[in-house]
């Protein structure tokens, strides 16, 4: 049976040396030729809503805090406007995950 997942495996890559992107891949993640390859710089869109950002860093990798993980839940299920203290906050895990930040209008 390995031997049959290796050739469907073989056959579903299909004439693309190994490590080649497609172009849905290059779509997705860039083709390495972006002019401006500064490490840390995060070149994907600003979040337009706490909510969206928030369940970005739940659903994310990052190991988060209790206390940071219940700011989280409730950003994602409150649409009160958060405060400038929470707005900072939220920014900072950002941050830290590695995410694109808040856009300045409507994030509230």
């Amino acid at each position: 049976m390995g031997v049959q997942h290796g050739a469907l495996a073989a056959e579903m890559r299909g004439s693309r040396p190994a490590g080649e992107l497609s172009g849905f891949d290059e779509c997705l993640f860039g083709d390495g030729t972006n002019e401006d390859s500064r490490p840390g710089k995060n070149l994907q869109a600003p979040f337009t809503t706490h909510r969206a950002a928030a369940l970005a860093l739940l659903n994310g990798e990052g190991r988060l805090t209790r206390k940071a993980g219940s700011f989280l839940g409730q950003c994602v299920c409150d649409s009160t406007p958060l405060s400038d203290a929470q707005c900072d906050w939220l920014q900072s895990l950002l941050d830290r995950a590695g995410l694109p930040p808040l856009a300045t209008e409507g994030a509230r």
